[in-house]
């Protein structure tokens, strides 16, 4: 259900059955870090990501190695959390792989979405550890952790209102993606 939400239509999986899902590896493999990248960075918010968007830069780098560190240092402490949170986030992040060939977007801020509850995981079995916390009282870990979730949730609430039709959604297409041919 999630591939066939992500994909468009049922009829379009229907068309492209017997074919290969991923028919250029570079993009794909490009789709897939900027998925991880915006798991770590959900910064700045882009509803339509093209081919030409989907390179490997010192950002996307950085971000990958952030989101590696984080779940190193989450496997040390609760490794049966860690392997929840990479199964969550693999099951949900996979599909991104499946880029059609003939496709124009190749990735988009809802496709991190889903993924993001395993993110969230990882940093929930950081911040209840308390070996690598010790010096953290239980309330600053608290605080932190609330901080950070109303910023995300915020937004996620500001972002809404683009796609609450697809006017403005397309009008935000149109400001942040002029080049698409979208």
């Amino acid at each position: 259900a999630v591939l066939q939400d992500e994909l468009g239509h049922v009829d379009l999986l229907t068309q492209m059955r017997g074919t290969r899902l991923v028919q250029d590896p570079v993009t794909a493999s490009g789709a897939f870090l900027r998925l991880l990248r915006s798991l770590i960075v959900p910064w700045p918010h882009d509803a339509l990501i093209t081919r030409a968007d989907v390179g490997i830069d010192a950002v996307t780098l950085s971000s990958v190695a952030g989101l590696a560190a984080l779940a190193g240092a989450a496997f040390r402490w609760h490794p049966g959390a860690t392997v929840l949170a990479l199964s969550w986030t693999a099951a949900f992040a996979i599909p991104s792989l499946l880029v059609p060939s003939s496709g124009v977007v190749v990735a988009a801020e809802r496709y991190a979405y889903v993924p993001s509850v395993g993110v969230s995981i990882l940093l929930g079995a950081v911040a209840a550890s308390r070996r690598p916390l010790r010096a953290v009282r239980p309330a600053w870990r608290v605080a932190a952790v609330a901080v950070l979730t109303i910023c995300l949730g915020a937004a996620s609430f500001m972002r809404a209102t683009v796609w609450a039709s697809d006017a403005s959604l397309t009008a935000d297409i149109e400001i942040t993606s002029p080049e698409s041919p979208l």
